[in-house]
């Protein structure tokens, strides 16, 4: 493949980024259905999802079980828990286009950047020096109730911060709220969920995982042939994001149950993957043509040619424009494709971890045993920690 990178361009933008920003109507009358929706109640088969259930079973398969249920909400039942197809999790261009299918008259241009869409006691913003968004709850009721709420939505997120997400609500499911509240009794402000699901939490709060005292490496010398549930980041061409440049198929951060990925993708109902169905849907977001989301960025970068592109850090927007529309018609076979299987395993080096459910559930347990015979010194987290230290002494 020919580089994807041309010279400069030296004409200058007849376009601007202004042109795609929302008018004041628009903001308005989006304000006004999300309020609407934000107040629909759950629907019966979500409802019945976290009824109460007195003989729950802590292990592995069953927390398995609950893991695949939550992806089928993402996936072929997602009709069957959402009255109106706006209501649920969604990445941004997911909401954005059934937003625009449901109502032309008030089309929202707001793409990339966006806004953070999340219920009533959480926050979705982004952190202006990192770039990344970050989504955090910050109410006062239970937090199991807020995880439901969360999962009603509308709620925009990436597949880094779904594949913790997931995970969560497969342990709420597997253990129970009041188990959860007792162990884990998160105030305002502490239960995070960030883009970057392999590291663990920073003190910012805009990196990592709360979940990463739970992962192991997979290594040739320390292999987990048993371990049935893994998380993984999957890289499509590096060349993608310049010629889609508003769309959500740069990777696939995706959670394996046995030999099947489950990926977030709201605008396909076939999210439980073959390997070899992976690879097929990675090449077909590279191949497809540029929408017209990707059009309009392409003319937003073409209105700012000096900034230096989030991505690309060497190349400004003007560059990456130009290169965009050179590799527009661009197309992978499959023969091509398989050739930059290497490349893209290199991009993912390192971004596949085993989730440790038995430890997860092991700390738990110790926890609330400890905390009912009236010992604090060792809190949920800090046994994670340890836990997860002993586990990795030869």
């Amino acid at each position: 493949m020919a580089t994807p990178y041309p010279d400069r361009p030296s004409s200058t933008p007849t376009r601007h980024a202004e042109a795609f920003q929302d008018t004041e109507d628009v903001k308005r009358h989006r304000d006004e259905t999300l309020a609407a929706l934000y107040k629909m109640p759950a629907s019966d088969q979500l409802r019945s999802v976290f009824r109460p259930v007195w003989d729950r079973i802590w292990d592995e398969a069953t927390f398995i079980e609950h893991l695949k249920t939550v992806a089928n909400m993402t996936g072929l039942g997602r009709r069957d828990y959402y009255g109106d197809p706006l209501l649920g999790l969604h990445h941004k261009n997911s909401f954005t286009d059934l937003f625009n299918e449901k109502y032309p008259q008030h089309r929202i241009f707001q793409r990339g950047g966006g806004i953070g869409l999340c219920p009533r006691d959480w926050t979705n913003e982004l952190d202006r020096e990192s770039q990344r968004w970050v989504i955090t709850y910050r109410g006062d009721r239970l937090f199991s109730e807020g995880l439901v709420a969360l999962l009603c939505g509308p709620t925009t997120l990436d597949c880094g911060m779904d594949s913790q997400l997931k995970l969560w609500v497969a342990l709420l499911l597997t253990v129970g709220d009041d188990v959860l509240q007792e162990v884990m009794p998160f105030e305002a402000g502490q239960f995070i969920l960030t883009q970057q699901w392999h590291l663990p939490l920073d003190e910012a709060g805009v990196h990592g995982s709360l979940l990463h005292p739970f992962y192991d490496l997979v290594s040739a010398d320390r292999p987990s042939p048993t371990a049935r549930i893994h998380t993984r980041t999957f890289y499509n061409h590096r060349t993608y994001f310049v010629k889609h440049p508003a769309g959500m198929g740069r990777l696939q951060n995706v959670t394996q149950i046995d030999g099947n990925y489950c990926v977030f993708d709201p605008s396909d109902s076939q999210n439980l993957l073959s390997p070899a169905q992976l690879e097929q849907k990675l090449m077909h977001q590279y191949n497809a043509p540029q929408t017209a989301a990707d059009l309009e960025m392409l003319c937003i970068w073409d209105a700012l040619p000096d900034r230096q592109h989030a991505h690309f850090g060497k190349f400004t927007l003007g560059y990456c424009s130009a290169a965009g529309k050179r590799i527009a018609n661009f197309t992978f076979d499959a023969a091509s494709w398989e050739n930059t299987k290497a490349q893209r395993d290199e991009d993912a080096e390192g971004l596949h971890l085993v989730f440790n459910v038995e430890r997860l559930l092991t700390c738990i347990r110790e926890t609330m045993q400890a905390y009912r015979m009236g010992n604090r010194n060792e809190d949920f987290w800090s046994r994670a920690r340890r836990l997860k230290e002993e586990s990795s002494l030869p």
